[in-house]
């Protein structure tokens, strides 16, 4: 039996609600906490989030089209399984990187909100158009809209891993953080 293409929308509005629930109840104060000076607090990995989508949704949204490819089930999932794996470090471009936009939880969440939601009416509108964009990903090189958009999602849920990581740390009282 092939294996089925991932759905894109249905993954994107799984990763959002999830980061909603697992940043929802974080203090303020352990937002800011960096619990090694190599590695960003949760504010700064939400931040990054924000301007991933952000840059990822202009890039798909100005590309030309081309001509519409498959979609390709098992490289989707292979992309997928690559960008949520955390043994490899990837050091994000300078203008991924966190600039201290935001003080509180509250405020880096909605504006992830906001980028996601955008992402997703986008994903909507053009699901049958989505191969036809041609990407040039700098870290998994060549890829379709599609694909740009499943790892969109994958890595929401790879800088998941790593809030739940900082929030275990943070607070051991609490025990270690799960992800939804």
């Amino acid at each position: 039996m092939p294996e089925t293409s991932v759905l894109i929308v249905p993954a994107l509005e799984e990763t959002r609600d999830s980061l909603t629930t697992l940043v929802s109840p974080i203090p303020a104060k352990d937002a800011l906490i960096r619990i090694d000076p190599t590695c960003w607090s949760i504010l700064e990995v939400i931040e990054h989030l924000v301007i991933v989508e952000r840059v990822a949704l202009l890039r798909l949204s100005s590309a030309e089209s081309s001509e519409p490819r498959p979609r390709n089930a098992a490289r989707e999932r292979e992309l997928m399984a690559r960008a949520r794996n955390r043994t490899a470090k990837i050091s994000a471009p300078e203008p991924a990187r966190p600039t201290g936009r935001f003080t509180n939880p509250d405020d880096a969440l909605q504006a992830f909100l906001g980028a996601r939601a955008h992402t997703i009416r986008f994903a909507q509108e053009r699901e049958t158009a989505l191969t036809a964009i041609p990407i040039h990903h700098p870290v998994f090189g060549p890829i379709t809209g599609a694909e740009s958009l499943i790892l969109i999602a994958a890595h929401t849920r790879r800088h998941m891993a790593q809030i739940a990581e900082i929030t275990a740390a943070v607070s051991s009282s609490q025990g270690p953080a799960k992800l939804p």
